[in-house]
């Protein structure tokens, strides 16, 4: 016999829309392409993106280019000549000054080497960090509240690979390995630093992990035990880690807290060859979770676009930023979604213009996001709940409804009910017997109203 075990609820949320003023960074006509823009906010609320550009009728030339609008107007500089046009992941971030600092992978000399350069002596000088016989590729980078560089990146030595961290000072850089055994692919790690500058990693190898370390010694933590990749994570004032990434179809959100580490559904697919993927994750001074993450199917034939969303109050809310059925939106790998200060949202992505030529573009809200959406009356308006294996919600008024079924992947099992329901209370069956045991979210959507319900079905 089944049994529902464990029950978590989630409360509803009216949505308010975002207005976001859109800007096109690159317009160069000798362009091929301009593609993986990444994103970093200075203390003033300008903008730094970091972007491959693709030039020349011939010869293809390959320019990692950092664009930068604190002028009041766009002004693209040159970071470094590159030879290989699969390196896409890098790291790029701001001081307090507004000096630009950035770390990149390249071909030079017959080896793969991580590269860093800043413009803090006017323009970018690229300085090789590992120069090693071994293939060191895809670094992400963050300053320290003291503006120390800190960086992970991939090492490959033979058929090992290894995943480190170092620390750069004027001798150089400091590495060490985290994890000597890794397996995962591009943007599968992001690094955070605590108010004490220690570094915290989360990263996927198969499953999502956690390695963080006060005296050089690494301790891991295994978070999950199913497939994630592409994780985007913050901090908040409480020292406590949050953590969005892709499972499944899905996103889904890991946070610290006293009790320990707790998993929430961020967004679960509604078609079955659609998936939320590459989360881009920040968080304000109050502490809410925002973030950025793109909406696209499987196939190739259906564009992708970017949304934006926040957790105000435990509840994810989702709206679009771009809406164009014919045109994908491509934004890079890593974080090109950012908080200012003031709590104003900047995102940047690549896409093609009128002339068919992959440009890249930025926008920012009109107005900050912290307290955009509307608070909900009650902590659950729909008093959704389940009972045995019996789904109870309620209405206010007669409402057009869909309650939907999801696995821990965030992939639609079942549409349990839809249509329009009267106001008052109503109870919809959940079918175990063609369910295996596992992690379930029951989701109800009555316009621009949502909640759902998380709970665990056992044998």
């Amino acid at each position: 016999m089944k049994k529902i075990v464990l029950i978590l609820l989630a409360g509803a949320l009216a949505l308010s829309a975002v207005d976001w003023e859109v800007q096109q960074v690159t317009d160069d006509p000798a362009l091929v392409e301009a593609h993986d823009p990444i994103l970093a906010v200075d203390d003033d609320g300008y903008a730094r993106v970091l972007f491959i550009q693709s030039t020349g009728d011939y010869i293809l030339q390959l320019d990692l280019k950092v664009a930068s609008n604190a002028t009041g107007w766009w002004v693209v500089s040159q970071v470094a000549r590159l030879t290989q046009d699969s390196l896409v992941v890098y790291g790029l971030d701001v001081d307090k000054n507004g000096k630009t600092f950035v770390v990149f992978a390249d071909y030079q000399d017959g080896q793969f080497d991580i590269f860093f350069a800043a413009d803090t002596g006017g323009e970018f000088v690229p300085v090789n960090l590992t120069n090693s016989p071994d293939i060191q590729i895809d670094p992400v980078l963050k300053l320290d509240n003291e503006g120390t560089p800190h960086l992970i990146f991939q090492e490959e030595s033979g058929a090992q690979t290894r995943l480190v961290y170092g620390w750069l000072d004027q001798e150089g850089l400091h590495p060490q390995v985290v994890n000597a055994d890794f397996v995962a692919g591009p943007a599968d790690y992001d690094l955070v630093l605590d108010f004490s500058n220690l570094p915290h990693i989360l990263y996927t190898d198969q499953y999502l992990w956690y390695a963080c370390t006060q005296d050089l010694s690494w301790e891991i933590e295994q978070l999950n035990d199913e497939y994630s990749e592409n994780p985007s994570a913050v901090i908040d004032d409480s020292s406590n880690l949050h953590v969005v990434y892709h499972l499944g179809l899905g996103l889904h959100c890991f946070s610290q807290t006293n009790e320990g580490w707790k998993d929430t559904l961020v967004m679960g697919s509604i078609f079955p060859d659609y998936w939320w993927f590459r989360a881009s994750l920040d968080i304000d001074m109050e502490g809410n979770l925002h973030g950025a993450w793109i909406y696209g199917s499987m196939t190739p034939i259906t564009a992708d676009d970017i949304h934006y969303g926040s957790n105000i109050s435990g509840i994810w809310t989702d709206e679009k930023v771009t809406d164009t059925w014919d045109l994908t939106e491509e934004p890079g790998y890593g974080h090109y979604f950012a908080l200012d200060r003031e709590g104003y949202g900047h995102i940047v992505w690549a896409a093609d213009d009128h002339n068919e030529v992959k440009q890249v573009y930025y926008a920012k809200t009109k107005e900050p996001l912290t307290g955009v959406a509307e608070q909900p009356v009650s902590a659950n308006s729909f008093n959704l709940e389940i009972r045995s294996a019996m789904i109870l919600f309620s209405l206010s008024k007669a409402s057009s409804i869909r309650l939907d079924l999801y696995d821990a992947s965030g992939r639609r099992v079942e549409r349990l009910a839809s249509g329009t329901y009267g106001a008052g209370e109503h109870v919809v069956p959940i079918n175990t017997t063609k369910l295996v045991a596992g992690v379930y979210f029951a989701r109800i959507e009555a316009g621009r109203l949502s909640a759902s319900v998380k709970f665990v079905l056992t044998h």
